[in-house]
């Protein structure tokens, strides 16, 4: 993929005339977003003026909206596909229609139908030429927030190959829209809580001044969450996210950058929600937004989800909304 840095560049110092505070991602309220899974499994789109009403009536406004990029794009550095491009054009317009915001994620691990980044066929410029295109699409699109480059990288081959593929698709993003937040997850599936230990270093250049960094933490023995064992089994406390995310606020108050809790779930026992209570708690006034896994109309019997079942909020509803 070819892009002029140097208009880029210029084009990009001119939107750039301010960063943003560390809560500043969708106006002075957004403190709690719901991921609506759906899309990167072979569900139906998480879309429809109902979910998204729902949502507005618990004064939630942010979705992470996950995707695979293998059906998005099915041949590396080839054309969208219109078909899946038009799930993410409805999604967008149904957030938009209720005055709420998404951002895209490649849900795809570091990888591309198995195949690690920067390895074999699958080029950083890979990565670039993927959010290149999708910028082009949703550049001015109100229902748009930002661009979540990557779920959860991982095992890649190289501790440097994260960085410089999130350097890439930085700069692909760029190419085309100068403005919109760009998400940066970390190594090491972006756990919170090992992020010193994987991503201290990681200082990913945006010249449009918009990035956040986001990491993810669960609250099970092996943070997976699956959460295997009941609450008394697992050996988890009510500090026991808190505890974990705590390395991750560290470091981005060390180096003044802005950071997301990109997802974080729980179980609806109330030992469980007690322990996403300190968390929230913690992180408002920290002003990191956290966003929930998950929603979506597929995984209303999730033991995680957030979605209403049978006209009942679920038990984890009622503690997200004390927070937006």
């Amino acid at each position: 993929m070819g892009i002029d840095r140097r208009k880029f560049l210029l084009g990009a110092a001119v939107a750039a005339l301010a960063t943003p505070g560390p809560g500043d991602l969708f106006g002075a309220h957004f403190q709690v977003g719901v991921n609506l899974a759906g899309l990167e499994f072979p569900y139906p789109a998480p879309a429809g003026p109902t979910e998204f009403a729902y949502y507005r009536s618990k004064r939630i406004e942010v979705f992470r909206i996950p995707f695979l990029w293998e059906k998005l794009q099915p041949r590396l550095g080839g054309e969208l596909s219109d078909h899946y491009l038009d799930l993410l054009k409805q999604v967008a317009e149904d957030a938009a229609g209720h005055g709420q915001a998404v951002i895209f994620d490649a849900h795809n691990y570091g990888r591309y139908d198995k195949t690690p980044i920067g390895t074999g066929v699958v080029s950083f410029a890979s990565l670039a030429d993927l959010w290149n295109k999708i910028a082009r699409v949703f550049v001015d699109h109100p229902g748009v927030l930002g661009y979540d480059l990557m779920n959860e990288p991982h095992d890649m081959g190289s501790p440097a190959a994260w960085p410089l593929a999130a350097q890439a698709a930085v700069y692909g993003v760029r190419g085309s829209d100068g403005k919109k937040t760009i998400f940066v997850e970390g190594d090491n599936w972006s756990s919170a809580r090992h992020w010193l230990l994987f991503n201290e270093g990681l200082n990913v250049q945006d010249p449009g001044r918009n990035l956040v960094y986001s990491a993810h933490q669960y609250a099970d023995y092996d943070a997976t969450g699956t959460y295997k064992k009941s609450y008394a089994d697992d050996g988890a406390s009510a500090s026991t996210l808190l505890d974990r995310v705590e390395p991750f606020i560290r470091w981005i108050h060390a180096h003044g950058y802005r950071g997301q809790i990109g997802e974080c779930g729980v179980p609806p026992q109330q030992p469980w929600l007690v322990c996403l209570d300190r968390l929230l708690e913690r992180l408002q006034t920290t002003r990191i937004p956290l966003l929930y896994w998950a929603g979506g109309p597929a995984w209303v019997d999730y033991r995680l989800s957030c979605e209403p079942r049978d006209g009942e909020d679920a038990p984890q509803m009622a503690v997200l909304e004390k927070y937006v």
